[in-house]
C-alpha cells in the first residue's frame, strides 16, 4: 500500500474494508464518525482509481 502513497489511517481503513466491515463498524472501531470513513473512502478511491469496495480490494490485492 505504500506504493499508493495511503497514510496510515487510510491504510488502516482500507485493511477493515478489506474484512468486510462496514462503514459503521469501522468508525466504531476506530473511534471516528461514519461520514468521516466516508470521506477517507472518497480519497482512497480517487488515489487507487477504484469506484467501490470490491474494487479496492481487487487492486490492492494485486
Amino acid at each position: 500500500m505504500k506504493e499508493l502513497s495511503l497514510e496510515p489511517r487510510q491504510t488502516q481503513i482500507v485493511r477493515l474494508v478489506a474484512l468486510g466491515m462496514t462503514n459503521a463498524q469501522i468508525s466504531r472501531s476506530l473511534g471516528i464518525q461514519a461520514k468521516t470513513v466516508e470521506n477517507y473512502l472518497t480519497v482512497i478511491y480517487q488515489k487507487t482509481s477504484a469506484n467501490n469496495r470490491t474494487e479496492l480490494v481487487s487492486v490492492l490485492s494485486n
